[in-house]
């Protein structure tokens, strides 16, 4: 396989690595404050990519009592990854094109 090809695939495997742990930390985090009914999921879906006065309204609510998983959430984790999604993508296609 030529390296032209490895160098995107594995940026975008990496990209989609850690969007997929953003996804899973924010589930950890905000599932339990949505499972104690302190909000909706439609309202801790904005914390996904970004962070605002709901957000952190919502974090001090979270009652996560695991020594592996923090008891917040950090939005630059996804925004690494879709950089990465994002770079792999532009990669192949521009050198597709030439």
């Amino acid at each position: 396989m030529s390296d032209h090809l490895i160098r995107p695939r594995l940026f975008a495997t990496l990209g989609g690595a850690a969007i997929g742990l953003a996804l899973i930390w924010w589930f950890a985090v905000f599932g339990t404050v949505v499972r104690n009914g302190y909000g909706s999921y439609g309202q801790a879906s904005q914390c996904i990519w970004g962070q605002d006065y709901v957000c952190t309204l919502l974090l001090s609510l979270c009652t996560l009592d695991h020594p592996l998983i923090p008891r917040f959430y950090r939005p630059e984790l996804f925004w690494a990854g879709a950089a990465l999604v994002a770079g792999a993508a532009a990669t192949g296609l521009r050198r597709r094109r030439a």
